[in-house]
């Protein structure tokens, strides 16, 4: 028997730094999950990639998450 897992169990995570278009972008990303029961999560401003990611990581209420940059 295959262990089966659901993307809905995962967080998703709109990463944004100094873009023109983030907060449009992070809009249309909720509508895009809108009734799916996944916590969607911004993190914007922090500089660097891996510095994000640590940010990511601290913000993720589950193990597994998905990030949008």
């Amino acid at each position: 028997m295959t262990n089966m897992v659901s993307v809905n169990d995962f967080d998703i995570i709109y990463i944004s730094y100094d873009e023109p278009n983030a907060d449009e972008n992070y809009e249309n990303l909720l509508k895009l999950t809108r009734g799916l029961p996944n916590k969607v999560t911004r993190i914007d401003g922090v500089n660097g990639r891996v510095a994000a990611y640590h940010k990511t990581a601290d913000a993720s209420t589950t193990s597994w998450y998905f990030v949008v940059w």
